[in-house]
């Protein structure tokens, strides 16, 4: 950890699925624009880390993009190639959660860093999985396959009776910490305490940087700790209620991925505020009252407003 310390001006953290890419947008990778800003920011000083609830295997495309990563909700990090933090599950719970569990009609994912376990009499669905969602077989093995070494970080459920999640909770309400996915009908499960927020926190501290210098963008409710956690918190423009909540800005739903431009040396966001839900006037105002809480005058900023209602004008704005 010693030769990385002190030697970052800021941190910028990524959530991955709504956020990086999009499916609802078809947007399967991290777009060259995406890319450009964290090359740029990458010049200028700043540590760029990809933040998800997926694994590092279920981020090859696109992690080699960034200078570090956050994975499986807070419980490993890794930046510039050297683990910071590998959190796991015991055994012994594994086994309580399968238990009880499993006969519920559920489907239970084991992740570890690399590979995605399942319990034998899954393997039917997780192949249709692999099949529906192109995904390459050799990410999942049998549980037979794993050794006792190898680290389980995070548990996922799938469930079709929504009263299984409740009892789930309520049961391991003091154990384990659980972040129900937008738009699908399953929980990412780590242990009590373990949150992106979590690993944020203890990432920037032993950085020995300022939380004023951090950044990150998010959109589901296990990025709602990641933006408590750093200075300044955007939400996307399709995002839980609980996310907006705890957000400081909102980006306006343009089909354009999170984007960051330097002026000066610092760190600026584009896409502030939802201009479909506010006037120009009030936009600005938005903007005011952002820079007069952290401390800066608005006056030595020029603010601007663009908007976009076509593609053909979403795409001459990203221009």
């Amino acid at each position: 950890m010693e030769r990385v310390m002190n030697k970052y001006k800021g941190v910028v953290f990524f959530d991955y699925d709504g956020t990086t890419v999009d499916e609802v947008d078809n947007i399967a990778t991290a777009t060259p624009k995406t890319v450009e800003s964290l090359n740029k920011l990458k010049e200028n000083g700043y540590l760029t880390m990809l933040c998800s609830g997926r694994t590092h295997r279920f981020l090859e495309m696109d992690v080699d993009k960034f200078m570090g990563a956050i994975t499986c909700n807070g419980s490993h990090t890794e930046v510039e190639g050297e683990v910071i933090r590998d959190i796991c599950i015991p055994d012994e719970l594994l086994f309580k959660v399968v238990n009880e569990y499993f006969p519920r009609d559920t489907i239970i994912h084991f992740e570890t860093r690399d590979i995605s376990y399942y319990l034998h009499m899954d393997e039917e669905f997780f192949k249709n999985h692999c099949k529906l969602f192109n995904l390459p077989q050799r990410w999942y093995a049998p549980w037979k396959f794993r050794t006792k070494n190898t680290h389980i970080s995070k548990l996922v459920m799938n469930y079709k009776d929504i009263q299984v999640k409740k009892d789930f909770e309520e049961e391991f309400k003091d154990v384990f910490t659980c972040a129900k996915h937008v738009r699908e009908n399953f929980i990412d499960i780590t242990l009590k305490g373990v949150t992106k927020g979590d690993a944020i926190t203890e990432l920037i501290e032993k950085l020995g940087i300022d939380k004023k210098d951090t950044y990150a963008f998010g959109d589901a409710d296990n990025d709602v700790e990641m933006m408590q956690a750093v200075g300044t918190g955007i939400a996307m423009g399709r995002h839980s209620e609980k996310v907006g909540e705890v957000a400081s800005m909102v980006t306006g739903i343009l089909n354009i991925r999170p984007s960051l431009f330097l002026k000066n040396g610092e760190v600026n966001v584009s896409g502030l505020c939802r201009t479909r839900k506010k006037s120009v006037a009030n936009v600005f105002e938005s903007c005011k009252k952002y820079f007069t809480s952290r401390n800066i005058d608005p006056n030595t900023y020029d603010i601007s407003v663009a908007s976009a209602t076509t593609p053909d004008e979403c795409d001459e704005l990203r221009r």
